[in-house]
């Protein structure tokens, strides 16, 4: 088994929280297309953080490569919507690059929120459109504002 390294902002999150008006969990997350084996932008694959206590850092893609699990919080509350949290010391730079070196995240095919996230977050819609969603980037994180599309000019 992999030995990862937690970070702080990880570590002080209890696996499920309730927020004031919403929920916190962790969660490990495949970025890619499904549509092409986790290749590509976008969420391919969302895990509770229960998946990742015994399992490596790499999840088997239909091809059998191997696709990176990146550790994240996912929050939800009435007043902010949902969002994605993830520490930049648990992305490698490939997925950093691959993912975040636009000024957003886009999600080029919708994405299917399983029954077990949705209900731990409480989600009214477990449906994700594509699109592109506006992300916020610091030395210590990332975050994906997942509540809200971006326009692009010529879209």
């Amino acid at each position: 088994m992999v030995q990862r390294y937690i970070s702080p902002l990880m570590r002080q999150v209890d696996t499920q929280k309730k927020l004031k008006k919403g929920n916190i969990i962790r969660a490990s997350v495949v970025f890619g297309q499904p549509s092409i084996a986790c290749h590509g932008n976008g969420l391919c694959r969302v895990d509770l953080d229960t998946a990742m206590k015994h399992d490596s850092s790499v999840f088997p893609n239909a091809f059998g490569e191997s696709c990176e699990r990146v550790p994240a919080l996912f929050t939800y509350s009435e007043g902010e919507g949902l969002k994605i949290v993830i520490s930049t010391q648990e992305i490698s730079a490939q997925t950093y690059y691959r993912q975040f070196s636009e000024p957003f995240f886009q999600l080029v095919e919708p994405f299917q929120f399983s029954d077990e996230i949705s209900e731990a977050l409480e989600l009214k819609s477990t449906l994700l459109p594509q699109g592109c969603y506006r992300i916020s980037k610091t030395k210590e994180c990332i975050v994906v504002y997942l509540s809200g599309r971006i326009a692009l000019k010529g879209n």
